[in-house]
C-alpha cells in the first residue's frame, strides 16, 4: 500500500505543480496536520492527483470548487509525514507557512482576496497559482525574482489582469476567465509559453511585444479572424482549435516560424496559398473542418512530418502528396476519397497511414515501397484484394482491414515479425480461407499477437463505410 503511495506521490511530482493549502488560511497558521490512517492518506494522493490532472484542463467553478474542497478536507486526514517531502524540496501536501521559506518552489492561492503578507519570504519560489481568485495586479511579485511560471484559474474579477514589464516570466496561462479580464496585448522580453484557452475570446490577442514567444494556446475561444502581428518570427506552435474560423488567410505568412499549427475542430472551407510561405511547418491539424479538397498550399508544405485531415469532406488526393518527403503520419480517415494516387509510395518516412472510413476500393502497389510503415488502418472501405507488394513491409505492426469486402485474405500477412495487433473482422471469406485464418490467428495467438477475426457471414457482404 505504501508502495502504491510512493508511486502516486512521485506522480505528483512529475507533474511540476505543488499544491498547497492557502497559506492565509488562520485555520492551518502555526499548527500541523493531524495525521490518522494510511488509507486517508491513499485517499489523499489519489485526490491530488486527480487535482492535478484537472486543474489545467478546465471545468466549471462549481466542479473545480468541490474538488478544491475534497482535496482540503482529506489533507486534514493525512498520515503522511511531510518532513521528507520538505527535504526533496516539494511542498505537496502542506500549508507552506510549516516550510523552511527557501524550500518552497510553487504555492497555490485559492479563493485569496488579497496578496498574502510574506509573500516575498520564498525567494525561489518558482511557481504561482492564482484560483478562484479576484487578484488581477502582479506587480506584487516584481520581488519573486525565481518566478518562472503562474497560473490564473476561473478568476472572479472581470478587470484586466495587469502583467508589469519587470515581471520576468517564461510561462503564463489563463483559464476561465472573460475577454475583459484577459490583456488584449502582451509586452514580455521574457514570455515564452502563453496559454490563453477557455476565456471567451472572440479575437486573438496581440503578441507583437513578446518577441521571445515560442508557444500561443487559443484552444476553445470564440475567435473569428486568423491575425498575424509582426516581430512573432520566434513563434513555433499556435494552436487554435475550437474556434469559430472559416479561414486560414494570407495573414497566416506573419508567422513565418511555426512548426506546428492546429486548427481542429473549426468552420474552415478556404486556405490561402500564403500558408507555404510558413516553410518550416512540420505539424499541420485540419481536423474537423470543411474542406472539400486539400489546399495547394499544403502541398506544398515540404517539411511536413504530421498531417491531420480527418472528418473533412475531401474526395482525393493528388499525385502531389510525392512533395511530402519527411511524412512520418498521415491521418486522411473519415472523408470521401475514392483512390489513393500511386505517388504515395514517394512518402519514404512514413510510418503510420490512416485511411479508415472511406470509399476506397483498390490499394497502389507502391505501398510496398513504404519500408517504415508499422500502422496501417484501411477498415471501412470497399476493398477487395491486398496488392502483392503489401508482404514486403516488414515493420508493419498494427494492421486493421476489418469492415470490408475481402473474400480472400492472404496468409502471409501472419509473417511480419513485428506484429502486434492484426483486425480482419467482419471481411466475407470464402469457406476455405476462413477455415485457413482460424488456424494460423490460433497461431499467432500463441505468440502474443492480438487477432480480431469476427468473420461475416458468407453471403453477407458490408455495405461499404460507415
Amino acid at each position: 500500500m505504501y508502495r502504491s503511495l510512493h508511486t502516486v506521490l512521485a506522480l505528483m511530482v512529475c507533474l511540476g505543480v505543488a499544491i498547497a493549502q492557502p497559506f492565509t488560511d488562520p485555520k492551518t497558521v502555526g499548527s500541523h496536520p493531524v495525521y490518522r490512517s494510511a488509507k486517508d492518506s491513499l485517499a489523499l494522493a489519489e485526490l491530488e492527483k486527480a487535482w492535478g490532472l484537472y486543474r489545467l484542463e478546465g471545468g466549471s467553478k462549481a466542479k473545480t470548487d468541490s474538488l478544491i474542497k475534497q482535496v482540503l478536507e482529506a489533507r486534514s486526514k493525512a498520515i503522511i509525514d511531510t518532513k521528507t517531502l520538505y527535504e526533496n524540496r516539494f511542498p505537496l501536501l502542506a500549508d507552506v507557512t510549516q516550510m523552511p521559506a527557501d524550500s518552497v518552489r510553487a504555492i497555490s492561492l485559492v479563493g485569496a482576496k488579497s496578496w498574502p503578507k510574506g509573500l516575498h519570504r520564498f525567494k525561489n519560489l518558482e511557481t504561482l497559482e492564482i484560483i478562484n481568485s479576484p487578484l488581477h495586479k502582479l506587480a506584487a511579485l516584481r520581488g519573486a525574482k525565481k518566478l518562472k511560471t503562474v497560473y490564473v484559474l476561473n478568476p472572479t474579477t472581470e478587470k484586466t489582469l495587469r502583467i508589469p514589464k519587470r515581471l520576468a516570466i517564461a510561462n503564463l496561462l489563463i483559464r476561465g476567465g472573460t475577454e475583459r479580464f484577459v490583456p488584449n496585448r502582451f509586452q514580455s522580453s521574457t514570455l515564452q509559453q502563453l496559454n490563453l484557452a477557455q476565456n471567451g475570446l472572440t479575437q486573438m490577442p496581440n503578441v507583437s511585444g513578446a518577441r521571445g514567444l515560442q508557444v500561443l494556446v487559443l484552444r476553445n475561444n470564440r475567435i473569428e479572424k486568423f491575425e498575424s502581428y509582426r516581430g512573432n518570427a520566434q513563434l513555433k506552435e499556435l494552436e487554435l482549435q475550437l474556434n469559430h474560423l472559416q479561414e486560414v488567410p494570407a495573414s497566416v505568412a506573419g508567422f513565418p516560424g511555426l512548426r506546428k499549427l492546429v486548427l481542429s475542430g473549426n468552420k474552415i472551407k478556404q486556405v490561402s496559398p500564403a500558408l507555404a510561405d510558413v516553410k518550416n511547418l512540420e505539424q499541420l491539424a485540419f481536423y474537423r473542418n470543411e474542406l472539400t479538397s486539400v489546399p495547394p498550399a499544403v502541398y506544398a508544405l515540404t517539411n511536413l512530418r504530421v498531417l491531420d485531415l480527418y472528418y473533412n469532406q475531401i474526395d482525393r488526393l493528388d499525385d502531389a502528396i510525392a512533395r511530402w518527403k519527411k511524412m512520418e503520419v498521415l491521418y486522411v480517415s473519415h472523408n470521401r476519397i475514392v483512390n489513393l494516387p500511386d505517388a504515395l509510395g514517394d512518402l519514404s518516412e512514413l510510418k503510420e497511414l490512416y485511411v479508415h472510413n472511406n470509399r476506397i476500393s483498390v490499394l497502389p502497389e507502391q505501398l510496398g515501397r513504404l519500408t517504415y510503415l508499422k500502422v496501417f488502418r484501411a477498415n471501412n472501405n470497399l476493398l477487395s484484394e491486398l496488392p502483392s507488394a503489401f508482404a514486403t513491409l516488414r515493420n508493419i505492426d498494427f494492421l486493421d482491414v476489418s469492415h470490408n469486402h475481402f473474400r480472400e485474405l492472404p496468409t502471409y500477412l501472419s509473417n511480419y515479425p513485428k506484429l502486434e495487433l492484426l483486425t480482419l473482422s467482419y471481411n466475407p471469406l470464402e469457406q476455405e480461407n476462413r477455415e485457413q485464418w482460424q488456424t494460423v490467428a490460433t497461431q499467432l495467438r500463441q505468440r502474443g499477437v492480438v487477432v480480431n477475426l469476427e468473420l461475416a457471414p458468407q453471403t453477407e457482404a458490408p455495405q461499404g463505410p460507415r
